[in-house]
């Protein structure tokens, strides 16, 4: 999901339901300089659930001629998932719903 626009939120939380197998998992986001400092993202099903509030970070890399900066959210991006089922998901960007960010849910191939 890509979380560009404020009108993605209800009441500044975003929500959805999608249904997800057996396996493991990382969370994969593609954030900015613009991106909420702190995107809290939990995940419930009948017998799952998961929590985290995640940071973001940049960090600046020096071309000799220029500095750029890249960013990454910090927190627990691994999910272990014991049986298929509906998970709902909720993502708060605790007051900014203007900066863009996006998060994928990926398997993984182990």
């Amino acid at each position: 999901m890509t979380l560009a626009t404020p009108d993605l939120y209800k009441e500044g939380i975003f929500a959805d339901s999608f249904t997800i197998q057996k396996g493991e998992y990382l969370f994969r986001f593609v954030p900015n300089g613009d991106s909420p400092d702190m995107l809290s993202v939990s995940l419930i099903g009948i017998s799952f659930s998961f929590s985290e509030d995640f940071e973001l970070s940049g960090t600046s890399h020096e071309t000799g001629i220029s500095v750029y900066y890249t960013w990454d959210y910090i927190g627990e991006k691994r999910l272990l998932v014991q049986e298929g089922q509906e998970l709902e998901i909720r993502i708060n960007p605790h007051g900014n719903i203007q900066g863009p960010v996006s998060l994928d849910i990926i398997k993984s191939k182990n």
